[in-house]
């Protein structure tokens, strides 16, 4: 269908630029084929003007000029005109036209030349060059055909761009509805001639848990705690608070009633597809770990913080519970610098309805951002989550972002690749 399109748009371009240029050409052709008949209309106005004149001034006054150049009614179609008087130049158009070569031939201009007798009875000759063609038709004509082949060029270009992302969508939509594998495979595609082996195998890892969860017959607890799946070490305790929350969302659709936010068991599928959008259009995109200590719920002031949380972030769905005091928000097309304000004014909202409650809790928030690199969401939430421990380690920086150079996290996939 795509193909077709594009095949019956090369066909109307094609022909608007022929038709254009057919246009042009048939319009000066046809000025031209006129012009000798339109030449001599005009030099019969000249010796009209030039005996008018001499009846009401005298040859060579200034009053014979203003009466001849009111009497033309454009010297437009005039290439060049002089007038002598016993052989004596008393007008040349223009001022440097020379008398020897005014009678000089051109395919564009025709030659015409005549006497009249004064009153005094003096002779007056005058000779006078019209143009056939125009040269300002050839520019205007031009102009206007080179106006229509650039519009028609720029809406080309339009909608063959708007059908390419079309089509981008498209796939992408096809692939993420077949299996849910299809966007993590390209990551996987993409870093495998230099990928090191701990990032390729929480890559597979990532694509595991996203079957996992795609599947009809996948648990909830089954895929609990996704994004710390492949720490080293996990407490008991973090895994009893996180599967209540589980069990809840297969009750209660795909947000939990308490905050708002999205369950946390859908964060890295989630985060895995907004990653493999946004390096399919070279966008970076940053998450965002925030954690608020001892924080009941379901209170009136945790009631306000989640509905700030939400506002803040604008999109509901990019928003995700984490534990049971804390959430992650996806933010689409910022960067790590963009991040850091977004996140210093949600601290200092936050803060501001803690002291307006009267309450005991602290705010930590940690960063991490794709930086131009194929990573995958598991990886990304762990670094987010590490930022955030340094965070909460440190009294002074409540605000801890995980900073990458692109630049050196290439030249170090190379160098592992190598070894």
């Amino acid at each position: 269908m795509k193909n077709k399109q594009v095949k019956t748009v090369s066909v109307w371009i094609s022909a608007v630029y022929i038709f254009t240029f057919f246009i042009y050409v048939f319009l000066l052709c046809f000025e031209y084929t006129t012009g000798t008949k339109r030449t001599q209309e005009q030099f019969s106005e000249v010796t009209r003007a030039i005996s008018k004149s001499l009846r009401n001034a005298k040859p060579g006054s200034k009053n014979f000029y203003n009466t001849l150049l009111d009497s033309l009614d454009s010297m437009e179609n005039i290439e060049s005109l002089s007038i002598t008087l016993n052989k004596k130049p008393i007008l040349l158009y223009p001022s440097n036209t020379s008398i020897e070569n005014l009678n000089s031939t051109s395919i564009f201009t025709e030659f015409y030349s005549s006497g009249i007798n004064t009153p005094d009875g003096d002779l007056i000759n005058f000779a006078v060059s019209i143009y056939k063609l125009k040269p300002s038709s050839i520019f205007y004509k031009g102009l206007i055909a080179s106006l229509i082949i650039f519009i028609a060029t720029a809406v080309t270009a339009v909608y063959l761009f708007t059908i390419k992302d079309g089509k981008e969508d498209e796939e992408e939509t096809l692939e993420n509805e077949k299996d849910g594998t299809g966007a993590e495979d390209k990551i996987l595609n993409s870093i495998d001639y230099d990928a090191k082996p701990e990032v390729k195998a929480a890559l597979e890892n990532s694509k595991n848990t996203q079957k996992d969860v795609t599947s009809p017959q996948a648990e909830p607890a089954q895929v609990a705690e996704p994004a710390l799946e492949t720490e080293p070490a996990k407490t008991q305790n973090e895994e009893k608070e996180t599967a209540p929350e589980q069990n809840e969302s297969k009750e209660h659709g795909l947000f939990n009633p308490t905050t708002g936010f999205g369950w946390q068991s859908y964060l890295i599928p989630r985060l895995d597809k907004e990653l493999i959008r946004a390096a399919s259009s070279e966008q970076d995109l940053a998450l965002i770990t925030l954690r608020i200590p001892n924080i009941d719920w379901n209170t009136e002031a945790a009631k306000k913080i989640s509905s700030l949380i939400i506002k803040t972030f604008k999109f509901d769905d990019l928003v995700f519970d984490y534990k049971t005091d804390g959430c992650c928000a996806i933010i689409q097309n910022e960067g790590t610098d963009s991040t850091i304000q977004i996140a210093e004014n949600l601290h200092t909202n936050i803060l501001s309805i803690i002291k307006e409650e009267k309450l005991d809790l602290n705010v930590n928030i940690g960063i991490s951002t794709r930086s131009l690199r194929l990573i995958s969401g598991e990886r990304l939430a762990r670094e987010s989550e590490e930022a955030l421990a340094h965070a909460m380690k440190d009294k002074e920086s409540p605000i801890i972002a995980f900073r990458v150079n692109p630049e050196k996290y290439r030249a170090f996939l190379a160098n592992q690749a190598e070894l």
